[in-house]
């Protein structure tokens, strides 16, 4: 499964309202999923699209799974809060 990492950013921006973040605020923490244990990864195509990919092969519940834990753990982070928690500071 993927999602162009633009969609990412126009669905991440709409569901915060105000606080927004900036598109290569929203790269760079794609970019640290795999230092954060999330099972998702950016790729970028020949065409230069990027996507954000999951990265698993357990199937399909484990995707589910997956994207409910990384909901979880973005919906627990305090608007002005999510570059801090990702960057470290």
């Amino acid at each position: 499964s993927m999602l162009t990492l633009t969609d990412a950013y126009c669905l991440y921006n709409r569901a915060r309202g105000i606080d927004l973040v900036s598109p290569a605020d929203m790269r760079q923490a794609c970019e640290l999923f795999p230092t954060k244990g999330v099972p998702f990864r950016l790729h970028t195509f020949q065409s230069g699209v990027v996507v954000i990919k999951y990265c698993d092969a357990s199937g399909e519940k484990s995707q589910i799974d997956a994207l409910l834990q990384l909901v979880r753990a973005c919906t627990s982070i305090a608007c002005g809060g999510v570059r801090e928690e990702v960057l470290g500071g």
